[in-house]
């Protein structure tokens, strides 16, 4: 059995549509391709600093971890012109590139605390994996033994 795609024209194989419940023939009108040609056009689209931003407020939030707004960290952006706390690094604010060591990071000077003003700041992303749940005293400690400096 075949099925046209409303969105290419093109008859596939009823296997090549995602199941759609509410439809006639329980098939969504658009063949697999083309629904994840559309989601990666969205996706590619709605990459914006600001998405970026909500997702990390989205995150901290939904993880019962504290409560931060989007001002808050659009506030703190402005306030580091777009710089990590620690190393001064230019901050990115980049989707769907996997990975990125310089991606903005929201930071929690103590850890012991909750995501709450003033105890927040933007980090590199590698940076903060560093620091994970160090205090600045004993990251800078770790980094001279890393790079085999003594403490004198």
């Amino acid at each position: 059995m075949a099925k046209i795609c409303t969105s290419c024209n093109l008859t596939k194989a009823k296997g090549s549509f995602h199941k759609n419940g509410p439809s006639p023939d329980g098939l969504h009108p658009w063949c697999k391709a083309c629904r994840s040609s559309q989601a990666k056009e969205n996706y590619r689209t709605k990459n914006t600093p600001e998405d970026y931003m909500k997702q990390i407020v989205k995150a901290v939030c939904s993880r019962g971890r504290g409560s931060v707004t989007l001002e808050q960290i659009e506030e703190l952006w402005a306030r580091q012109d777009g710089k990590c706390a620690i190393t001064g690094v230019s901050l990115d604010r980049t989707l769907g590139e996997g990975r990125v060591a310089t991606n903005m990071s929201l930071d929690r000077i103590d850890s012991n605390l909750p995501y709450e003003e003033g105890n927040l700041q933007l980090l590199a992303a590698q940076v903060n994996m560093m620091k994970s749940n160090l205090e600045m005293p004993a990251l800078k400690e770790w980094c001279r033994l890393i790079l085999g400096e003594t403490n004198e």
